[in-house]
Order: structure tokens, then sequence, then C-alpha cells
């Protein structure tokens, strides 16, 4: 029931708000009684935080495992990973990188990795004053979620690999990226 719940509430989320999505609504669209639903969740709400965590500890984890193989800092297999999990869980993505309204789960998504990414530029810069880290990493995260946005508002028309290799360009050679 679970899942049907959440393609249900997704469904839901393209035609309105979440503010105007009832609980018996979604359990009409789900075929499911409104018990089903309140066993495994408060309201639509918790729903919607339940979905996001999910596939936000799917990136997390990616991530990690990525940092783990990637040969160094400027290795576009570190995008392309990341964003090809974005496009398997696009419907989903769409509406947590779309809409405007949704900032806390962004936010949510830069602190969940920013750690992860802190530790990582420490093997490549153990001399940086973590001050100095968090703001580079801050800068090229709120980039790459502003590009994932215009790359999913365009229908994804740009392949993965030359999103990635882009992007791996930019956060390695910042404005001598234009030189090419």
């Amino acid at each position: 029931p679970k899942i049907m719940i959440k393609e249900a509430f997704l469904k839901l989320l393209l035609e309105k708000d979440i503010q105007h999505i009832t609980v018996r609504e979604l359990c009409e669209k789900a075929h499911i009684n409104r018990g089903t639903f309140y066993s495994h969740y408060l309201d639509v709400y918790d729903l919607k935080e339940k979905i996001e965590d999910e596939l936000l500890n799917k990136i997390t984890l990616s991530i990690t495992e990525t940092l783990s193989k990637a040969e160094n800092l400027t290795d576009s297999y570190i995008f392309l990973t990341v964003f090809e999990l974005i496009k398997n869980n696009s419907e989903l993505s769409e509406l947590i990188l779309e809409k405007s309204s949704n900032f806390s789960v962004l936010y949510k998504f830069v602190e969940l990795i920013k750690k992860i990414y802190i530790e990582y530029y420490k093997k490549y810069y153990p001399n940086t004053p973590l001050d100095k880290l968090e703001r580079y990493y801050l800068f090229i995260s709120s980039g790459c979620i502003t590009i994932l946005r215009e790359w999913m508002l365009k229908n994804m028309q740009t392949s993965l690999e030359e999103l990635a290799k882009e992007i791996s360009e930019i956060t390695t050679k910042g404005i001598g990226y234009l030189n090419n």
C-alpha cells in the first residue's frame, strides 16, 4: 500500500499544491481506505516528508559511495552518479527541485551532504580553514541545484554525461570554463 499511496500522492502533487490535497482524496486515488493511510502516515505533510527523506537518503548514500571511488576532485563521475539517481527518480526530483515553495527540502539536502563533502575536500586541501571549505561547498551546491532545476525545466535535453562534465569543469576551472 505504501507504493500505491506514494504514486497517488505524486500524481496529485502534479495537479495541485499540497495544502489542497486531502487524505480522503489521496485514499480514493490510491484505492485504499483511510485506516491504511493512517497506519503509515500522520497526514499528507508527514507523507511528503517521508518521501523526500527517502530520496535524500538515496542521494546521500550515492554521494558517499561515489566519492569513495572518485580519483580526484575533477572527476565528472562524481556528478554523473548523482544526476543519474535524480533522473531515475525524476517525478519526485522534479517536484522537489521545481517547486519554489519547497526550499526547506533543498536546504535539508544541502546540509545533509555538507559534512560528506567537507571531509572529501579536506583530503585534497588539508590546510584550508573549515569556513573556507564550507563557503566553497555552499557555492558549488547552490550552483548545482540551480543548473539541475534548469535542466529539468528544459526537459533534460542535455545528456547526463555532458551536464556532469560541464559542472565538473565549472567547479574546477571557475571563470576559465568560459574559455572553451
